[in-house]
């Protein structure tokens, strides 16, 4: 049975497999270094005025009671003591009440017991802060809104995300007992996909489904707590904080359990944020766009023999990110004016005049027309070179011509210093198929990510590489 038709009956957030969970049950509790940080006091306190209607409520009584905790291993009352840190009780039952005020011949049913219209309600309105897709806005439930929640070591069938990689679990098996003692007996080579979960990352969940290993969501939220720190993103819902970064276009890419070959990703310790726009930039026909480009915008000649092995420079660095972001920005808004000086003669020309005694730009005895001509040429063959290969439309990039770097400054710093994750653009070392991975981002740096990862590790320049 495919994972569409599992889910099809319920939410598209829930994860169920049909089995419903075995008796003697532990109490789930929250594990507060994976759930969304909580909200302050007024965000809480904030119900936002579209409330599920009666017949969605009526349906989410329903489904809750028949899920929690019979198939998903969390009582209602766990999850009602979880969504205190999200959604205020008393303020959800005065909306219910006002809107039943101002539809007298429709209201919203309360219901009594555990499962109640106040309990749903709440589930909607902690989903409508952290989900930016509307279709997860249905007050049910089920894995991911329960991930996101933190309780994530609860029984039950809602597991949709521990689907486990044969190339990963043959490298884990042969790092059992390193595994083990580097977490402290809490994951192992055996249990390791079964500690896959699917929340909901700054608005956005994984393509697919699959989810993040729990090792990797904890550093993930380390990053979003401080990212809430930082004055202009003060007490935001995960909803308006990746917004305000510009990353709530699409799902994030997380674990990979089809891949043939073992990857950071195939463990779940893996994030790709903001694929469209930030492409793995590395082919010798990046490396030519950008020589050109910082030639013709800036006038800098680019150090080194391949795009790799600048961003290498940049990750080695003991500069560190924020000034590696910097270059990194700078040279995408370069090649953005680079392309764009090929759709306008004038500015071309201005350039070439401008520059006229360089002679890398314009040639000995070579007048400034033919310069521009002859660079209108370069300018174009790049863009259907690098269009063919790093920014290919078939794999959903965007064009050349739109730059590689739209992940804010902010997130970079707080992913790669405070969350202690690798970045692609600069911590895959110098080689062909390393570094320029703009929307990647890894746990191999240190503990269970560097041992199991068969790619470059970090030994310098990052702020948390272990000394060599």
């Amino acid at each position: 049975m495919t994972r569409a038709e599992r889910t099809l009956p319920f939410a598209p957030d829930d994860a169920d497999d049909g089995d419903a969970a075995p008796g003697g049950r532990k109490p789930v509790t929250v594990d507060a270094d994976a759930a969304v940080p909580p909200f302050a006091t007024a965000v809480r306190a904030r119900i936002d005025a579209t409330l599920l209607t009666p017949a969605q409520s009526a349906a989410a009584i329903t489904w809750t009671t028949t899920n929690h905790d019979a198939r998903s291993g969390v009582l209602p009352s766990e999850i009602a003591t979880a969504l205190d840190s999200y959604v205020d009780a008393p303020a959800t039952l005065v909306a219910i009440q006002a809107f039943n005020v101002a539809h007298p011949t429709a209201p919203v049913a309360l219901g009594s017991g555990a499962v109640d219209a106040v309990l749903v309600e709440r589930i909607h309105q902690f989903q409508r802060k952290v989900f930016a897709d509307p279709a997860q806005h249905d007050g049910f439930a089920g894995q991911s809104t329960l991930d996101a929640l933190g309780l994530i070591a609860r029984g039950g069938s809602f597991h949709n995300a521990n689907e486990a990689n044969a190339p990963a679990q043959a490298v884990l098996n042969a790092h059992a007992g390193q595994i083990s003692t580097l977490s402290n007996g809490e994951f192992t080579a055996a249990n390791w996909f079964k500690h896959m979960t699917d929340p909901p990352y700054l608005g956005q969940r994984s393509k697919g489904g699959h989810g993040y290993h729990l090792d990797l969501l904890r550093k993930l939220r380390k990053a979003e707590r401080q990212l809430l720190t930082l004055s202009p993103f003060k007490d935001m819902t995960p909803v308006e904080l990746g917004h305000a970064l510009g990353i709530d276009v699409e799902p994030h890419g997380g674990a990979r359990p089809e891949d043939a070959t073992a990857d950071m990703h195939t463990f779940g310790l893996a994030i790709d944020i903001g694929f469209i726009r930030n492409t793995w930039v590395h082919s010798a026909d990046s490396w030519d766009a950008l020589k050109h480009s910082e030639l013709l915008i800036s006038g800098v000649a680019l150090p080194g023999g391949s795009a790799p092995e600048l961003w290498d420079k940049l990750g080695t660095d003991p500069a560190g990110t924020g000034p590696a972001w910097d270059r990194l920005h700078q040279l995408s808004d370069d090649l953005i004016a680079y392309f764009k000086l090929g759709t306008d003669d004038t500015e071309l020309g201005n350039v070439m005049t401008a520059r006229q005694s360089d002679t890398r730009v314009v040639k000995a005895g070579e007048t400034t027309a033919k310069a521009a001509t002859r660079w209108k040429g370069i300018i174009a063959a790049d863009l259907r070179a690098l269009s063919g290969d790093d920014f290919a439309s078939s794999s959903g990039h965007t064009p050349p011509s739109d730059g590689f770097l739209t992940l804010p400054k902010e997130l970079v710093v707080a992913l790669r210093d405070n969350a202690c994750l690798a970045w692609g653009a600069i911590d895959f070392g110098p080689s062909s198929q390393g570094s320029g991975d703009i929307m990647h981002f890894d746990t191999r740096v240190t503990g269970i990510g560097r041992l199991v990862c068969g790619g470059a590790l970090p030994t310098q320049g990052h702020p948390c590489a272990p000394a060599p």
